[in-house]
């Protein structure tokens, strides 16, 4: 039992360190390469006003395009480096899943994106 429990508290230590990590860092991933069943961030798209200070709603986001190798989703909120705020701003993220095997190059608020799904 105590065994049992201090792997547990290690875990969670390493857990969290792993996500408190993450958390301030949305990537911007213009070149996606995956396999059927696997997910990325794609990117975060902030508010246009850099002075916000939160991330957009997911309600207030125009719709995403749809894809022929996978879908697009909007996720939780997390940090960006913003090249246009000079800034660190708080985002909303974009996910893309993917579903089938194929290439193609798609538009996602403004930004361009390669993607290539392999079996």
């Amino acid at each position: 039992m105590f065994f049992r429990t201090i792997v547990s508290a290690v875990f969670m230590v390493i857990g969290f360190g792993s996500f408190s990590a993450k958390a301030g860092n949305v990537p911007y991933n213009p070149k996606i390469k995956l396999k059927v069943g696997q997910a990325i961030v794609m990117k975060g798209v902030r508010h246009r006003d850099c002075d916000k200070g939160k991330a957009p709603s997911a309600a207030a986001l125009p719709k995403l395009p749809k894809l022929k190798t996978g879908t697009i989703r909007i996720g939780g909120v997390g940090k960006a480096n913003s090249g246009h705020c000079k800034a660190v701003v708080p985002v909303r993220i974009i996910k893309f899943h993917a579903m089938r095997p194929g290439r193609e190059n798609v538009k996602v608020y403004g930004d361009k994106f390669s993607i290539t799904v392999t079996k």
